[in-house]
């Protein structure tokens, strides 16, 4: 295909292409490596503040992760003191529930030392006593049997049953005397 001008007059506009003068470009070669290297410098010096910081958190945070082991150990030893303190209240609790018990269990036997005192008339010697609160033990001897039988209605007056456990008689050279086993039991009326 064969391109006719035909107005020969006009001329064609022709494209104008930028041109770079060398002495700008030389000066543009040198900005383009000095913006480069301050973007670097700057960057570079935002990532060592970035770092700085970073190690001054991790030193707090090991500083705290100390000060939490620190009193994950005390909070340990005060967990076995206090364990080592429940099992001593605990103790003392029982000890303290023994001595209450026994405290109420305990019998005033005085009133009954004066019961076996009353109820034993002259010519009675006891050889064992045997004193609790619901029963009473005599065992002895006596020259007459009169007096065990004294002995027996005397006790009938405090306790609601006694029995004989046995009577002996016995011999000596000078004398003859008789033993007694008497058991008395559910104490009716106290001496006032």
């Amino acid at each position: 295909m064969i391109k006719i001008n035909l107005n020969p007059y006009k001329k064609e506009k022709k494209k104008v292409k930028p041109k770079i003068k060398i002495e700008n470009l030389g000066s543009f070669l040198y900005i383009i490596p000095a913006i480069v290297i301050l973007a670097a410098v700057t960057y570079t010096y935002y990532e060592t503040v970035q770092v700085e910081n970073l190690k001054e958190e991790k030193e707090s945070l090991l500083q705290e992760k100390r000060k939490y082991k620190r009193a994950q150990t005390q909070l340990t030893m005060l967990r076995r003191e206090y364990s080592k303190l429940k099992d001593i209240s605990r103790e003392l609790e029982l000890k303290k529930a023994v001595y209450t018990f026994l405290s109420k269990e305990k019998t005033d036997f005085a009133n009954y030392f004066h019961i076996a005192y009353t109820v034993l008339p002259d010519g009675v010697w006891l050889n064992n006593l045997y004193l609790s609160k619901d029963k009473f033990r005599f065992q002895g001897a006596s020259l007459n049997p009169v007096q065990i039988s004294k002995l027996y209605e005397n006790l009938q007056r405090y306790f609601s049953k006694v029995n004989f456990r046995s009577t002996e008689k016995k011999h000596t050279r000078q004398n003859v005397y008789y033993t007694f086993r008497i058991s008395a039991f559910d104490l009716i009326k106290e001496e006032e």
